[in-house]
């Protein structure tokens, strides 16, 4: 593991050198009241969704509203999802712009309960009772297969694709901070969490696998004190550790991979989230940066910002703010907003400023991979690269794809910080399909990419090894 520190007094005079990155930052939820609570649509990939949603709470005249926007390609119209006067709290939003799904928690006297609702082709369905009569915090988190919430201090799981009454247990005794990953299938899925009492808390990693096995595999991946852990892009985790009094972050650790820790003496570092690519790219300084975001709260103040820190590119271990707002910024997260001629990577987070609470955006253009990223459609008629099987594998696995007309093509694979580690130069083809097989033996468990290039065109693929 590296560990990277840093002086406060030397971040707080280079927070403006922005590399050739501008974020653009400015308020995104302002309803009278508080807004507050959100979440927002996680996609892996850009070019599988076609709108980004927000969901967030909103405590106006003792009145509690959970709201749901379109906030791209348009902007559109706030729909309520509920709204009475019983406290409302940490809202859970996944699934597509047309089939969506929202999870929240209800306060009603002394206990909570869990509420869940699909919003199908713009229209919501009938809300369900997913728990009732909870008398502590379940702390949910969602993806697009399951939920998960804390009981008696339980890790508990449901799958949507099975009985919603059927209910599993993770793991037992002590757990909180759960935090479910979006690289989510109904044979695999990735859960982290914390475990330990309240000052010595340690982070889990557990995984189902049932390519491996038909229960959930547990594994311990931080020491004590530790909290608040999330699986970022591409199942990267991230949690905060307490070293040296104050709160560090752990970014960038995967699959037995102890990432890499910041430091900044001062300051307590809190939320932090990973980014990375969702297709393999080159380093290069006017392009986009994988980066970590978090909340730096400078001790002894009022304020607190929301930082990113850039990582492997030329311009290594670069500190950029990106609220650039007076006020309590916190609890970042990253989504994409797609709209007809871009992309963009977009950090939201809550704003605290004058006592009223709203919901600010900074948006930068997504651009991570030398040329043009649209496709020529010429090309993509003539050539089809297919998805590898099978997916997960171990540690074989097979890539096709199909030349309708004669060409020179390589085939790539590359891993998750868009490193190429291997390359199949197969020369000229003729028309027809073809095969190739990467073994994975060499490499470590985790995500890998393979690009099929000939000329002006390529296409790019995820697959999974798991050892």
């Amino acid at each position: 593991m590296k560990t990277i520190l840093y002086n406060c007094t030397f971040v707080l005079l280079f927070i403006n050198l922005i590399i050739s990155q501008t974020y653009s930052s400015h308020p995104l939820i302002t309803r009278p009241g508080n807004n507050y609570n959100f979440d927002v649509l996680y996609p892996l990939n850009p070019w599988q969704i076609d709108s980004t949603f927000i969901c967030w709470i909103n405590e106006n005249d003792s009145i509690y509203t959970l709201y749901l926007k379109q906030i791209s390609p348009t902007i559109g119209e706030e729909i309520i999802i509920a709204q009475d006067s019983t406290q409302k709290a940490n809202p859970q939003i996944s699934g597509s712009g047309k089939d969506i799904r929202i999870s929240w928690q209800n306060k009603l006297d002394n206990y909570w309960q869990i509420w869940f609702v699909n919003f199908t082709d713009g229209e919501i369905n009938s809300d369900y009772l997913i728990r009732d009569s909870l008398e502590n915090d379940p702390q949910i988190t969602m993806n697009s297969y399951r939920i998960a919430w804390i009981e008696d201090g339980n890790i508990l799981l449901i799958n949507y694709f099975d009985d919603m009454n059927l209910v599993m247990g993770i793991d037992s005794s002590n757990c909180s901070g759960p935090n479910l990953g979006e690289e989510d299938y109904k044979d695999y899925s990735l859960l982290v969490y914390e475990k330990g009492e309240q000052k010595s808390k340690e982070i889990y990693f557990a995984e189902l696998n049932k390519y491996h096995s038909p229960e959930w595999q547990k594994t311990k991946i931080s020491e004590a004190p530790s909290r608040n852990p999330r699986i970022g892009f591409w199942s990267i985790v991230s949690f905060q550790i307490y070293q040296d009094n104050f709160w560090s972050i752990v970014h960038g650790a995967f699959y037995g991979y102890p990432g890499d820790t910041i430091k900044i003496p001062g300051c307590n570092l809190n939320d932090p989230e990973s980014f990375t690519y969702p297709i393999p790219t080159m380093e290069n300084d006017v392009k986009t940066h994988p980066f970590v975001v978090f909340e730096k709260e400078l001790v002894g103040t009022d304020t607190s910002d929301i930082f990113i820190m850039t990582y492997n590119s030329a311009y290594k271990d670069t500190f950029i703010n990106v609220s650039k707002t007076h006020g309590i910024n916190y609890s970042p997260q990253i989504t994409y907003l797609v709209y007809p001629d871009s992309i963009k990577i977009a950090i939201v987070w809550v704003n605290e400023k004058y006592g009223k609470k709203n919901i600010w955006i900074s948006e930068t253009m997504f651009n991570p991979v030398i040329g043009d990223i649209k496709e020529n459609s010429e090309y993509v008629k003539s050539f089809e690269l297919s998805q590898n099987y099978p997916n997960p594998f171990n540690p074989i696995t097979n890539i096709e794809y199909f030349v309708s007309k004669p060409c020179k093509i390589s085939l790539t694979i590359y891993n998750v910080l868009g490193e190429k580690i291997e390359t199949f130069s197969e020369g000229f083809k003729n028309i027809g399909r073809y095969k190739i097989q990467f073994d994975g033996q060499m490499y470590p468990s985790g995500i890998y990419y393979y690009r099929l290039e000939s000329g002006n065109y390529s296409d790019t693929k995820s697959m999974l090894l798991i050892k």
